[in-house]
């Protein structure tokens, strides 16, 4: 949309400004620009009206001086008034075309050969027709990307990094970067799902691995069980050691049921979650083959409070004395059990990395 252009009368009073408005309107359809006279809130004019009534003050008016604003008073020269439709359409049309940029003389071609060295000359007229489209262009941009200096493509060539050069981690995470991660384990976890849906795992797999792409529900015989992969948190209707019977057997990857949305909130508001240390705590405490070993005498301390003091009270005493930093032999008899139940809790705290040496 083309700009309005601004004329002001100056002089005259309001009979000439009426009768140049009223010519402005007989001539605006053969304007090549839209044109109107200069209201209160505009602060530039594209051409300036100067009423002249000659040396006799309060003559009739005969005559106008037109102004250009850019470049002053000597721009243009009289013209009769009234401006006739024709001389204003001719007028304002040549104002409305803008003027071509005026090239200053480069003082350093009288100086140096008339084509600098290096720069290529372009013949259009010898350039084919289907030429002068994108296929034009891509020749001028790779002419102007080609570096000839030999010292300038090595030194490009030795900043390129290897392959073996990966890029390194930032310290902490951003949203958009923790969402593209996100979608990447549910894309592949649900494709390795979808490959795997007939295969059987232990509880404690679907806790360590990616085979649920996300909350998941099993059921058995009526004991309810939730995994939320994505928190590391589970969700029963059923005490830990009512849960022996979960960790002891396996499951089939489709026995286990994606839960949607509502489903999942209306679980966390009806079963508090509880951490998967519980779980993995639980299998490795119900194993008969421990995967860890642990001196007697070594002090060792648990770093992370494991709650089963409703389930299991031995094994309660023994992880208070654990979180305070001892060895499994001051904790055997601190917790007043025997060093084998403390070897059984410690290995079992180990195998679900909540144990380290104090």
């Amino acid at each position: 949309m083309q700009r309005e252009h601004i004329v002001e009368l100056v002089g005259g009073g309001d009979e000439a400004t009426a009768l140049l408005r009223l010519q402005l309107r007989r001539a605006a359809k053969q304007l090549r620009a839209p044109w109107r006279l200069r209201r209160d809130g505009d602060a530039t004019i594209d051409l300036m009206v100067v009423a002249d009534a000659g040396e006799l003050p309060g003559a009739e008016l005969t005559r106008c001086r037109l102004i250009d604003p850019n470049a002053g008073a000597s721009a243009l020269s009289y013209l009769p008034w009234p401006l006739t439709v024709p001389q204003l359409i001719e007028l304002l049309n040549a104002r409305s075309v803008a003027p071509a940029p005026v090239i200053a003389q480069n003082i350093y071609d009288d100086i140096f050969d008339d084509t600098p060295s290096g720069f290529l000359t372009l013949d259009l007229d010898s350039i084919p027709f289907e030429m002068r489209g994108s296929d034009l262009m891509d020749e001028a941009e790779a002419f102007f990307r080609r570096d000839s200096r030999q010292e300038q493509s090595e030194a490009l060539r030795a900043m390129r990094l290897p392959e073996t050069v990966a890029i390194e981690a930032t310290d902490g995470d951003t949203g958009a970067g923790a969402s593209r991660r996100q979608l990447r384990e549910s894309l592949g976890t649900q494709s390795s799902a979808r490959h795997l849906a007939g295969a059987s795992f232990a509880l404690a797999d679907y806790l360590t691995g990616s085979l649920l792409s996300g909350p998941s529900r099993v059921d058995v015989d009526g004991i309810q069980l939730v995994l939320d992969p994505r928190q590391k948190q589970y969700h029963a209707n059923a005490s830990l050691c009512v849960l022996e019977h979960f960790v002891c057997r396996t499951f089939a990857v489709n026995q286990w049921r994606l839960m949607t949305t509502q489903e999942f909130a209306a679980v966390r508001q009806l079963w508090p979650p509880r951490p998967f240390a519980e779980l993995q705590w639980l299998a490795a405490y119900l194993s008969t083959e421990p995967v860890v070993s642990l001196a007697n005498d070594k002090r060792y301390r648990l770093r992370v409070t494991l709650d089963v003091q409703r389930d299991y009270a031995r094994a309660a005493r023994v992880t208070r004395e654990l979180a305070l930093g001892t060895t499994l032999r001051d904790a055997a008899a601190a917790a007043r059990v025997t060093l084998d139940e403390v070897r059984r809790v410690a290995m079992a705290c180990a195998s679900a990395g909540l144990l380290s040496e104090a």
